[in-house]
């Protein structure tokens, strides 16, 4: 799944971040090296998306940070930010 979150600058006009999660989900007996798959191709979904100019437009004016989580059946086994 994909979520863009923007912050409100109408209210919150002191917030100057932005976030792009890419949520992946592996059945619990996924390989190891099938987590890393899965990790892989998040990372060029995020860079792909930072890159749309839809994108660039709804956060201009912020920090945008890339965040990544792969889950394995119910356990998280990734979870961080990628740099572009």
């Amino acid at each position: 799944g994909d979520f863009l979150m923007l912050p409100d600058k109408e209210r919150y006009p002191d917030i100057a971040h932005s976030y792009i999660l890419e949520l992946k989900y592996l059945k619990p007996t996924a390989t190891d090296a099938e987590v890393e798959a899965k990790s892989k191709e998040a990372d060029g979904q995020l860079l792909k998306y930072s890159k749309d100019k839809i994108v660039k437009r709804l956060c201009s004016g912020t920090q945008l940070h890339l965040l990544k989580t792969v889950f394995r059946g119910a356990n998280m086994t990734i979870c961080t930010a990628i740099n572009y």
